[in-house]
């Protein structure tokens, strides 16, 4: 079965020659028609014309880059679940990256490694501003209260003798008075704010064996401490704060 002749002046296609490819109807340089071999065979080896059509590597990369990039952008101003955008970020610069390194188109790599920083640096000023929110939200909502004034407190108190002399000694853990007396004894006292104590303590004559000595404090009428033994008693009482 004889072929039809192809046009003046151009080679036919090369019968394994890829779609999408563009040859040249020239042959290869070196090539000669062998006449022993049949005319259907005479078609000399294509030569690849540079700047033909060859698809892409990296493709995938760059889209998945593209599409965790733009996704990463929206998240990030929500407080909370903008980590996941940090994520997502993370993930379009890693992709981006690896599609440029596979000499890939650099439109959707380069759109998804912006996105993605943008994404993450998004969603750390949104996560900084929400603790310092939240910081100033609990100081305004708590503040702090001021201390309570101070009550003026007044001791009363007494000191007694079945007979004799004896030496009464009164005062806070701050200040203290002594003094001599006979049968009995009164006074008061107005307590400092930092006291926390007020001691009364009566010794009796120690050459008295059966002396009785007593003491007695008071509060606003009200009796706290009171006292009743032979040679020396203390009264006693704890300031409340």
């Amino acid at each position: 079965m004889s072929v039809p002749p192809f046009p003046s002046g151009l080679q036919p296609p090369h019968p394994h020659q890829p779609p999408g490819l563009s040859y040249d109807a020239y042959p290869a340089e070196g090539w000669e028609p062998n006449p022993d071999q049949p005319s259907a065979q005479l078609v000399p080896p294509p030569r690849f014309v540079p700047g033909s059509a060859i698809p892409p590597k990296g493709g995938a990369l760059a889209t998945l880059a593209l599409v965790l990039g733009l996704a990463s952008v929206p998240l990030s101003f929500i407080p909370v679940v903008n980590v996941l955008a940090v994520i997502l970020g993370i993930g379009a610069i890693v992709t981006g990256v690896a599609a440029l390194l596979k000499h890939t188109t650099r439109g959707f790599s380069v759109t998804g490694i912006v996105t993605g920083a943008f994404g993450i640096l998004t969603s750390l000023a949104v996560l900084v501003v929400f603790a310092l929110s939240s910081t100033v939200h609990v100081l305004v909502d708590e503040p702090i209260q001021p201390p309570e004034p101070w009550i003026e407190t007044v001791v009363e108190f007494s000191a007694e003798t079945s007979y004799g002399p004896a030496t009464v000694t009164w005062g806070d853990n701050f200040y203290t008075d002594v003094l001599d007396f006979e049968d009995s004894f009164s006074g008061d006292r107005t307590l400092t704010p930092d006291a926390s104590v007020f001691l009364l303590h009566v010794a009796g004559d120690p050459t008295l064996s059966d002396q009785t000595v007593s003491c007695q404090i008071l509060v606003d009428g009200a009796v706290v401490s009171e006292q009743s033994a032979q040679t020396s008693v203390t009264c006693a009482y704890d300031v409340p704060r």
